[in-house]
């Protein structure tokens, strides 16, 4: 029996790696991190966004981003409003999936308002006017049919269409529940949307940790250290 080894280039006890291990990027502006980094909840944060984070928490009003957070919310509301009540007298069906994607409109808007912070008042905020965006689809619907059946005339008695008006809104906002089982469909996916929307502005965990070291090793990859 031969003793000999094949000749070639392979080699079966050694591993070889070539390149390094891709370098960390922050996950607040995507830059690379060269040196020091810190984690803020999951995520991987270099040393200026972080402090540009610590500058948002102390400074500005609660009430102010709240306010804010209302503003941007209603106007989303508004357009999925719009959006859902075209679709409506286009088609003439109802697309409940539609109230998902208010829930996603109203959230986000909610979300940027609030500067990204997230917690409760933000989500009830966001899911009371998603249910508000929704519902006042049914509005001006509800609000023809009363007036017919009243013979309310708006010229000649205002008043009388005022308050048709908020019957019809508060009609408006139970009509979901009065459609019977029949709806069972429509109101899951309107809890859906409303999930969604509460999802979105859930309060983002911003415990920090570090600042950690990246040092690069000679012949390999970077290796994480904590200062």
């Amino acid at each position: 029996m031969s003793d000999a080894t094949p000749s070639g280039d392979l080699q079966f006890d050694q591993a070889e790696f070539k390149g390094a291990l891709a370098p960390l990027t922050c996950a607040a502006c995507a830059a690379p991190i060269r040196s020091t980094y810190y984690q803020v909840g999951d995520a991987i944060t270099c040393e200026r966004c972080r402090r540009s984070q610590d500058w948002d928490a102390a400074h500005g009003s609660a009430v102010g981003r709240l306010l804010k957070a209302g503003v941007f919310g209603v106007l989303a509301a508004a357009a999925g409003a719009g959006l859902y009540y075209a679709v409506r007298a286009l088609t003439g069906y109802e697309f409940g999936l539609i109230a998902i994607v208010v829930g996603f409109m109203v959230g986000g808007a909610v979300r940027a308002g609030s500067g990204h912070r997230g917690g409760v008042p933000y989500q009830l905020l966001a899911m009371g006017l998603t249910y508000a965006s929704i519902v006042s689809a049914y509005i001006p619907e509800i609000f023809a049919g009363l007036r017919e059946r009243g013979g309310v005339d708006a010229a000649s008695d205002p008043l009388a269409a005022v308050l048709t008006g908020i019957a019809a809104v508060v009609l408006a906002f139970v009509a979901p529940f009065l459609m019977g089982f029949e709806n069972i469909i429509g109101v899951i996916i309107i809890g859906i949307g409303l999930y969604e929307a509460w999802k979105i502005n859930r309060k983002p965990d911003r415990t920090v940790t570090g600042p950690f070291r990246i040092e690069d090793a000679a012949g390999g990859g970077p290796v994480v250290a904590a200062t």
